[in-house]
């Protein structure tokens, strides 16, 4: 198994550390091998792959060969992702103990020996290495493919590459925000993919948005726990510009009453009006202004309970503007229960 180098300021050994450490305890601490010793083996216990969150097990074996009785007068790891337990400490000639090492993947994918340190009463010292590779659930196959770009004329679309672990169950991808931008998952086996089902989500975006970037994040879930969320930039291209280019209203414990005024803009002059509607589920009302010159958005008393399951709704305006054949633009809209 390829172990790559990995930090050692947290105990992580490389292979080659590892493997120098193993020889020389052999060499020069009594019990490493022989007679009249006292031995802990095997010298390199091989987990494999740890799936993070998971936990394997480990069992090592501290053998008392000597004449004499023997005493562990300590035992540790040498990092936080190990959990040790020793069913005795003090051995006759021919016992022995049974030490188990239970690893757990931590959130980060890592490589490397986690060494286990047994100081005996005498003062003799003796190591044993606990080799794995620890793999993330999901992992981002191409960060590059993050950032979309579209056009208020024709929208846009991209696609993200996502690997999850094959044994993740009801894995759903969404944005988080959505209400103007839609997803659509496929998945690939996981044999072709080391362990992983690999997942194109394919982000479709609207035409119509302003020129302006948007930022949102897929969310990888399952079972509708979140595992992991992949942020995605939004670059729309656009001589139309609408401003606020997105709206962001917050509904307290009472409710709220709120006003947003909506102005579109064509270079230097203002784009009129004709009509403007929220999407189905957008609370609030908007209202085009008189002179066609904006739109109001009026929010009066909604009850935060409505917002309480999800605490995030999100929407869009849509005005249908004088001038501008792309059809009607879009603004999102985004509810926060606070």
């Amino acid at each position: 198994m390829f172990i790559a180098r990995a930090r050692n300021t947290n105990g992580i050994l490389t292979w080659a550390q590892s493997m120098a450490l193993i020889v020389v305890a052999s060499l020069i601490v009594p019990g490493c091998g022989g007679k009249n010793a006292v031995v802990l083996s095997p010298a390199m216990h091989d987990l494999g792959v740890v799936w993070q969150g998971e936990t394997k097990t480990a069992t090592l074996h501290l053998s008392n060969d000597s004449e004499g009785n023997v005493s562990v007068r300590s035992i540790e790891g040498s990092c936080k992702c190990q959990d040790i337990a020793i069913d005795k400490r003090d051995l006759r000639p021919g016992e022995a103990a049974t030490i188990t090492v239970k690893f757990v993947g931590g959130r980060e994918a890592a490589q490397g020996a986690h060494r286990v340190h047994v100081k005996l009463a005498d003062g003799s010292e003796l190591d044993a290495f606990v080799v794995c590779e620890v793999r993330p659930t999901v992992r981002v196959v191409d960060a590059k493919s993050t950032a979309i770009s579209a056009t208020t004329d024709d929208g846009g679309s991209g696609a993200v590459g996502i690997l999850v672990d094959k044994r993740t169950e009801e894995v759903r991808i969404t944005l988080a925000r959505g209400g103007f931008a839609s997803v659509v998952t496929e998945s690939l086996p996981a044999e072709a993919h080391d362990g992983y089902v690999r997942y194109l989500a394919r982000v479709s975006i609207p035409r119509g948005l302003s020129s302006d970037v948007f930022v949102d994040h897929l969310q990888v879930r399952a079972k509708d726990k979140v595992l992991h969320e992949v942020p995605i930039q939004i670059a729309v291209r656009s001589e139309v510009a609408i401003r606020p280019a997105e709206i962001f209203f917050g509904i307290g414990a009472r409710g709220v009453r709120e006003s947003c005024n909506v102005i579109v803009r064509k270079g230097n002059a203002t784009v009129r009006v004709g009509r403007a509607e929220l999407s189905d589920g957008t609370p609030g009302m908007a209202e085009v202004q008189p002179d066609g010159a904006g739109v109001v958005i009026v929010v009066d008393e909604l009850p935060v309970g409505e917002f309480q399951a999800p605490k995030v709704k999100s929407g869009a305006l849509k005005l249908h503007c004088e001038g501008v054949p792309s059809g009607p633009l879009i603004v999102p809209v985004t509810w926060v229960a606070r």
